[in-house]
């Protein structure tokens, strides 16, 4: 028998509720767990490029310029290569959304760079900027705290940044924001070669 237009809304609700309940659980279970992957030298511009065709057009779609400047033969740095475009792709989706939700003539910028760092240039550095709806001051301490959110309504978990901080320390490394309310938000990651 065939199904309504109502009942085949809500079985598709029903089916996205779950999808949204399972990446909860696993967010959990990553921030739980004892690191347990095996770390090794990997590309961090490779974890770049392939996290961000991940997103195909939809930055264009959303009139959102992406710009990406990588320094050519950045070295290898000590990582999880899956768990790394975890933390690639939460950045990615966090400035995607930033940006979506900015209100403004302005253009929508979206910015990745990696360049080499520290005295010898043993640490890759690599830099998410966009100029979306940005941070407020009080919350900026806050947002890699477990369950922290400011887009509760649209169905975020404040599990995003909290697993990739605890990835990146896994890994060696840091991680830090700076933001301005209304103007901007960069995440900066350094990991070591």
């Amino acid at each position: 028998k065939p199904r309504s237009e109502f009942e085949q809304q809500m079985i598709d609700g029903i089916i996205d509720e779950g999808g949204r309940i399972a990446r909860i659980v696993r967010g959990l279970l990553a921030f739980a767990r004892a690191d347990t992957h095996e770390l090794t030298q990997v590309h961090f511009s490779e974890s770049i490029e392939t996290s961000i065709a991940l997103f195909g057009r939809q930055f264009e779609k959303d009139g959102i310029k992406l710009e990406i400047d990588l320094e050519p033969d950045l070295p290898l740095v000590c990582a999880d290569g899956s768990r790394l475009r975890q933390v690639v792709v939460n950045m990615i989706s966090n400035a995607h959304h930033a940006l979506k939700a900015k209100d403004s003539l302005e253009a929508k910028v979206f910015r990745i760079t990696a360049r080499r760092a520290g005295s010898n240039g043993e640490i890759v550095r690599v830099e998410f900027y966009d100029n979306g709806v940005g941070i407020k001051k009080e919350d900026l301490g806050k947002v890699f705290d477990p369950f922290f959110t400011t887009r509760r309504e649209a169905g975020g978990t404040g599990l995003g940044l909290s697993v990739s901080f605890g990835i990146i320390r896994d890994f060696g490394g840091t991680i830090r924001v700076e933001s301005e309310e209304g103007k901007f938000t960069r995440f900066i990651i350094e990991l070591k070669s």
